[in-house]
């Protein structure tokens, strides 16, 4: 039943196809992909392949993208995460740029700043993500199952576990013993920690994030005296404070015929992703070396010291894994409530008195603007390929197939509110 509707949406939405307002992408992931997979034909970019990043910062790249709008009719902006924040300042300049914009579809994206770009709390929370990874805190605020340990099955016997690991599993097996126990880290010093400990840790654990734009690039942008695009999102800096959020350009872009649709993302738990493909061999290792460690602890009582004490350190590292989505949540959000964000964005935060919502602050009737929860959605999907995720990559519990049909349904609804006269 589920299927059929969804086939009778994009019928729909089919039919609408050859009086639609055509659509410009303020491409940051798969926009493209994800509307040819609703059958939307009539778009095409405003970007250029190295906008991202820009020095411009968001005003001046949202000023150029007007201008290559058309003057003569009507158009809908897309874009997902940074896309829909540029799409949105967009829309708030494009009458006194000559351009009409009937409306704008923003995909979980920082509308009112991400606390991630802010460089006092990227560098405390990358900080304390790296000692947690180097010291694991885990032991001292999450709890160390201890008593899990001895509860074990001493019959177990899986004592050589390193050949049943592929390459890729054993390569980060193995960076991430070497980053804990790395003696060269000055553990007094922030910047040593965030380069040595935290940034190899995301790239083995998160891996690149929104196509190949890796969080090394991302956080060089926030940490860097020179502004651009991502350093923007800042919430209390001047752009989304004095520009984007000030009183004259909410009126802008809160006219009545500009309608507004937000697609907010919730899925804040980052093993729910293609993420889990990387890390769940990894922890069955830990998981299994422990087992194997107490067994032989139980089997061998002269030994008994040496082997617990193994599998009390391998259990730390399992813990330490095991948390690791609830650490992030909090660098991400301040909370370690999984709804809170979608593992890159905040859905419901507030930070130094702001509130960061994936939605506008100045949200207005149901008749101008709408919202869609998707709780499938983590903002680390849009790192994967489209056509990957139909091919049903599997988070920890269920496929990454179901967060892209989520995707397309919330969009087919976005997409009717916007472009319809109703």
């Amino acid at each position: 039943m589920k299927k059929l509707i969804f086939l009778s949406l994009i019928f729909y939405v089919l039919s609408l196809s050859l009086y639609a307002i055509p659509i410009k992408i303020v491409n940051t992931a798969y926009e493209d992909e994800l509307l040819e997979s609703i059958g939307i034909e009539d778009k095409s970019f405003v970007t250029t392949e190295e906008w991202y990043f820009s020095k411009d910062g968001i005003d001046k790249t949202a000023e150029k993208m007007v201008e290559k709008l058309p003057e003569s009719e009507p158009v809908v902006l897309y874009g997902i995460s940074l896309g829909g924040t540029v799409s949105r300042r967009m829309t708030q300049i494009a009458k006194e740029n000559g351009r009409t914009v009937k409306g704008y579809i923003a995909q979980s994206s920082p509308l009112s700043g991400d606390r991630l770009t802010n460089t006092s709390w990227a560098t405390k929370s990358l900080v304390m993500l790296g000692g947690y990874s180097l010291i694991s805190l885990d032991t001292l605020f999450f709890g160390l199952p201890i008593e899990q340990i001895f509860q074990r099955d001493s019959s177990y016997e899986a004592y050589d576990l390193w050949p049943q690991l592929d390459d890729k599993s054993k390569s980060i097996v193995t960076n991430f013993e070497n980053t804990r126990n790395n003696k060269r880290i000055d553990r007094n010093d922030s910047q040593s920690i965030i380069e040595n400990a935290t940034l190899p840790l995301l790239d083995l654990v998160l891996g690149n994030d929104e196509n190949s734009r890796n969080g090394l690039d991302y956080f060089t942008s926030v940490f860097t005296k020179d502004r651009n695009n991502v350093k923007d999102l800042d919430p209390v800096g001047s752009f989304m404070v004095n520009v984007m959020n000030n009183e004259q350009s909410m009126e802008n872009e809160a006219v009545d015929e500009i309608k507004r649709a937000f697609i907010v993302s919730k899925n804040g738990n980052v093993y729910e992703t293609s993420i889990w493909k990387t890390v769940g061999p990894v922890m069955k290792f830990y998981q299994n070396q422990r087992d194997s460690y107490w067994a032989k602890a139980n089997n061998q009582w002269y030994l008994f010291a040496y082997w617990s004490l193994r599998a009390a350190a391998s259990s730390i590292s399992v813990a330490t894994i095991e948390e690791f989505p609830r650490v992030w949540s909090f660098c991400v959000s301040g909370s370690r409530d999984y709804s809170t964000n979608d593992g890159f964005v905040p859905a419901n935060d507030t930070f130094k008195g702001k509130k960061l919502q994936m939605i506008a602050p100045n949200m207005r009737d149901y008749k101008f603007d709408r919202s869609y929860e998707c709780d499938k959605v983590s903002h680390i999907d849009y790192a994967q390929e489209h056509i990957d995720q139909l091919n049903n990559i599997q988070g920890r519990t269920y496929s990454r197939a179901l967060s892209l049909e989520q995707q397309q349904k919330k969009l087919i609804e976005a997409y009717n509110f916007v472009t319809l006269n109703n």
